[in-house]
């Protein structure tokens, strides 16, 4: 079976996971030895099966890190959240777009949109309001789309 060593990034808190090629391990490598120049040193680490990080969810992958107690990958609801806001702005700037509406566009709307536009243009702007932390788990986060958006 496939291993892999797994640590949280001492900077960013990331969960990191390191796979050997089969060059390396058929070279002699171990996953020991390979932990001892990869890993930050006094940083925590474990060899686990790949089949542990492969049964994660990868929508949040930023927002992973290893839950050493539970020897599992935990998802930090925090970053989950920024995510999930870049996310969401990304797909009301492909709406702007779609409406011809410059990004950078400001409280007072252009006399060249309609009131339906400067209507939707309105709601659109919603999304800055929107709090991401009513959602404790990941699942309901991941599905929240404002309707505004759809």
């Amino acid at each position: 079976m496939s291993k892999c060593i797994v640590f949280n990034n001492p900077e960013t808190g990331i969960a990191n996971m390191v796979y050997p090629t089969p060059e390396y391990l058929t070279a002699g490598g171990t996953l020991e030895k390979l932990a001892k120049t990869i890993v930050p040193k006094e940083t925590e680490f474990k060899i686990v099966l790949v089949s542990k990080i492969k049964e994660a969810d990868k929508y949040f992958r930023d927002a992973w890190s290893w839950n050493f107690t539970d020897d599992k990958i935990d998802i930090g609801m925090e970053k989950a959240q920024d995510i999930h806001m870049r996310r969401l702005k990304y797909k009301r700037t492909l709406k702007w777009k779609k409406m011809g509406v410059p990004q950078n566009i400001n409280a007072g709307l252009d006399e060249a949109f309609s009131d339906t536009d400067k209507k939707a243009i309105k709601a659109l702007r919603k999304l800055e309001g929107e709090d991401l932390k009513k959602f404790t788990d990941p699942e309901s986060l991941k599905s929240y789309s404002p309707s505004y958006l759809d």
